[in-house]
């Protein structure tokens, strides 16, 4: 005999909860995709092999925001408003630049975006704007 009570859905928890993404494509075939997770990772994944490329150093908190430049610079934002350029062509990724907001009041990073000659753009919830150099990896002015 059936019971007319439902039972409350199943939750499943998935083992990457993601927060956001970004695909690139370089001339030479490459596909990557970057996948920012709750917990402040970045996976890096080469979509052509089916293989994880990289795993980037963690941010503080779950990351909002992706970009490449040239397939070899990640621009990341997170919630709390730190940004990060990783030079992905560098041996294990060591080379990072991290940059918090200033006077430290953690405003979430809306989106990022890089233009052309090597010049990113954070832009946090408030509507603040950084620019970044990925050349140098430092960050220009707000």
């Amino acid at each position: 005999m059936r019971s007319n009570t439902k039972e409350p859905a199943k939750r499943f928890k998935t083992p990457y909860q993601i927060t956001c993404t970004c695909y690139s494509t370089a001339e030479d075939e490459r596909q990557s995709l970057a996948v920012g997770l709750l917990d402040g990772a970045i996976l890096i994944l080469d979509l052509a092999l089916g293989l994880e490329k990289f795993f980037v150093e963690k941010h503080p908190s779950a990351v909002t925001a992706l970009a490449f430049f040239e397939e070899r610079i990640l621009i990341s934002g997170s919630v709390d408003g730190r940004v990060n350029l990783c030079d992905l062509d560098s041996k294990d990724q060591k080379r990072v630049y991290k940059c918090q907001n200033v006077q430290d009041t953690k405003i979430p990073i809306a989106s990022v975006a890089v233009g052309d000659f090597g010049i990113g753009v954070a832009v946090d919830i408030e509507g603040n704007c950084r620019f970044y150099d990925f050349y140098r990896l430092r960050k220009l002015c707000k």
